[in-house]
């Protein structure tokens, strides 16, 4: 994962590593307000890989290389690649 300079990665980086720490962050966690959060998968594909970017990638596959999703499990990734 690549972090960059900014107000909102440094912040993101303190409340990963404050949840190790806070018993108040134990149990159902709110994202911070800067994290764009989706319900349904193909909104979080859509919003990764736009039309514009899938196109391209016919003849630049380096687009995806600043376009990424992570994932805990190899059957999510799985799932991911088949649908997108």
């Amino acid at each position: 994962m690549l972090v960059q300079a900014g107000l909102n990665n440094f912040s993101f980086a303190s409340w990963l590593y404050y949840i190790l720490f806070k018993a108040m962050l134990i149990g159902i966690l709110s994202l911070p307000s800067y994290i764009q959060a989706y319900i349904q998968p193909e909104d979080l594909i859509h919003f990764v890989y736009p039309t514009n970017i899938l196109v391209t990638a016919l003849e630049d596959i380096q687009v995806f290389a600043n376009h990424f999703i992570l994932a805990f499990h190899n059957d999510t990734v799985n799932q991911f690649n088949t649908t997108v």
